[in-house]
């Protein structure tokens, strides 16, 4: 329409007063800027409509992962990365050797140290990508840390996944959260003192049983 709208203007002009001749000249200027702002919407929104969004809890998900393992990493000391990272690793291969849990994601396993971490967007991406194609959810919040872990969590409790959340302190945890577990029955929320008792309590059967209160 903008482009025919144009196309009449121009043919106006060859028989237009010099004033008139400046006005459609403006007036075809502001349509073009208007097309190309229109057409610089349209393909930001393709790009937009392919990032990650959220879906429904009803919709059909390719499940691609056994549990995806979520833990406070990049904000950590190298010191401290080292600690929380081991303790990663010590889950994943609990859950695959005594749990049966063959496929886990658990993005710091190839990264060693906290300056390899990757800020890029495609990075965050893949993460929450991972989240959506998980079956569990499970986050390791051993203190109270502002941590990109908290945002995964409420991702995937939107997805209506199954969530385990191991903390040193219930309270630690935001409030919603740390509520979620007496509002919906796919959600659980355990206490461990330190990676032993934790283990103890993922090789529980009842750990990974939801539905029930």
């Amino acid at each position: 329409m903008l482009l025919v709208t144009e196309g009449v203007l121009a043919a106006l002009i060859r028989n237009a007063s010099v004033t008139e001749h400046q006005i459609a000249l403006y007036a075809m200027l502001a349509m073009t800027f208007l097309l190309v702002g229109v057409v610089a919407f349209l393909q930001y929104k393709k790009v937009v409509d392919r990032e990650f969004t959220l879906t429904s809890p009803k919709e059909a998900q390719q499940i691609v992962y056994d549990v995806f393992l979520s833990a406070p990493m990049a904000a950590l000391s190298q010191s401290g990365y080292e600690v929380q990272r081991n303790m990663a690793l010590e889950v994943m291969e609990t859950l695959k050797r005594d749990c049966g849990l063959k496929s886990v994601f658990f993005a710091g396993e190839s990264i060693k140290t906290v300056a390899q971490f990757d800020p890029n967007d495609a990075a965050i991406k893949d993460d929450l990508d991972a989240i959506s194609k998980c079956k569990v959810f499970l986050m390791l919040y051993p203190a109270r840390k502002a941590s990109s872990v908290l945002f995964e969590a409420g991702c995937a409790l939107a997805l209506g996944k199954h969530c385990v959340y191991f903390v040193h302190d219930r309270k630690h945890l935001p409030f919603l959260l740390r509520e979620a577990e007496q509002a919906f029955t796919n959600v659980r929320v355990y206490e461990f003192k330190d990676l032993d008792e934790l283990k103890k309590k993922l090789k529980n059967a009842n750990t990974f049983t939801f539905g029930q209160k």
